[in-house]
């Protein structure tokens, strides 16, 4: 049975404290940040802005007009929120000023002149709050509390990153134009036995290689099961980056010019967020291996289709280009009835992929007996049920299984 949070209420007991002290948290750190753009920071965010966004300089009404905004969020709720997702922005800005300078324009430039903006040295790094982003699915909470959830994990995240002593002041370097191949890379500590890789084992090797090149960068060491081994066998290019810290895997996956990143983990254990966070690639995006929004500006992109996500749980501003728009979008902060702040890449059927040859494990057998041997199997564990019906199967941990299951817990089907 699905229950709307907002409509039925929360559950008593322990989960409506839980769910009172999170709404709590949420409500205190609207105000994280406030009082911080004072004239000097103002002025210096401002001067930071300019030259990431354009190089040579705003028109006079450009300035006037960010100036006016940036005053506007002074002293009020969200503001630190709001100058972090702003410096984020620029730093998307300078990579790409750097790539339409080098590839289009034919300009080289030192990299001084893509510096990335600072955070203000008096912006402390935020709380997240006691509910993490992956325990939403299984609370009564409306979309709002779980959007912010999310986004303040990320802000924390991209806080303790962009201060990081191995970052750079430049923006990392673009990627050139695919030629002949697209770069993808894929980041996960999920590469060994565990449900992502069941999943996922077959996709990297099953790329056009005329189009696109996959690159995996496993972030834990080998297990050496068979899920592993078939990765590192397939996959153009494999990278067990276990040992490496941060700043080393990201100077890889700038050398390997990737121009698609993707998280497999997202919000959950082994997750190498700071990675994308220092944005690497000009290009990042979240599949598979968290079904919930990051809430990030260092995320662009969601794979999903219409079932995981809904149109009506998207954001209602979804240009994600220029300075602009990143203030356009923060107008919708407070509104109560979306999710999801990263664009959609809605695929026609289904997102979800299954490794081809788990559904048929020997491909010597003709699929009527496969599919004879199942219903044999069905007859045998559960004979007295009707031909007609569906079982579901939920092989989660213990405290996922409730009377209140949001739809991002996935089932396994038996037919």
């Amino acid at each position: 049975m699905l229950c709307d949070a907002e409509a039925q209420g929360t559950s008593a007991g322990w989960m409506k404290r839980v769910v009172e002290i999170v709404g709590k948290q949420l409500e205190e750190g609207a105000n994280w940040g406030r009082g911080i753009l004072q004239d000097q920071v103002l002025q210096s965010i401002l001067r930071q802005l300019e030259i990431a966004d354009s190089g040579d300089g705003w028109s006079e009404e450009k300035h006037r007009s960010l100036q006016a905004t940036l005053g506007s969020w002074a002293g009020k709720v969200w503001e630190g929120a709001r100058i972090v997702r702003l410096v984020e922005r620029a730093m998307k800005r300078a990579m790409h000023r750097w790539y339409r300078d080098k590839f289009i324009l034919k300009k080289t430039l030192p990299r001084s002149s893509y510096s990335r903006p600072q955070l203000p040295s008096v912006l402390s790094i935020p709380g997240a709050p006691t509910v993490l982003p992956f325990h939403t699915f299984t609370c009564p909470l409306s979309a709002k509390d779980i959007r912010m959830i999310s986004q303040r994990n990320a802000l924390r995240i991209s806080c303790s990153t962009l201060r990081a002593p191995w970052l750079p002041d430049s923006v990392y370097p673009p990627p050139p134009p695919p030629n002949p191949n697209l770069n993808i890379g894929y980041v996960s500590s999920d590469f060994n036995n565990h449900p992502l890789a069941h999943l996922m084992q077959s996709v990297f090797g099953l790329h056009d290689s005329s189009k696109a090149k996959a690159f995996c960068y496993a972030t834990t060491a080998s297990d050496h099961s068979v899920h592993r081994e078939q990765i590192e066998r397939e996959a153009p290019v494999f990278h067990d980056s276990s040992n490496w810290s941060s700043d080393v895997l990201i100077q890889q996956i700038v050398k390997d010019e990737i121009h698609i990143l993707v998280n497999l983990n997202g919000y959950t254990r082994g997750a190498r967020n700071e990675v994308f966070a220092a944005r690497p690639a000009p290009i990042q995006m979240s599949f598979m291996g968290f079904a919930g929004t990051l809430g990030a500006e260092w995320c662009d992109y969601l794979l999903a289709d219409k079932t995981a996500i809904p149109l009506e749980t998207l954001r209602p501003w979804r240009r994600n280009v220029e300075l602009e728009d990143q203030i356009r979008d923060d107008q919708s902060i407070e509104e109560e009835g979306w999710v999801y702040s990263e664009n959609i890449i809605f695929c026609r059927d289904t997102f979800f992929c299954c490794d081809h040859r788990q559904s048929s494990p020997d491909p010597q057998i003709p699929w009527h007996e496969e599919q004879k041997r199942r219903w044999g199997m069905r007859k045998e564990l559960f004979p007295n049920l009707s031909d007609d019906a569906i079982i579901l199967g939920n092989f989660n941990q213990l405290y996922k299984v409730r009377h209140c299951i949001l739809p991002a817990l996935l089932c396994n089907v038996l037919m």
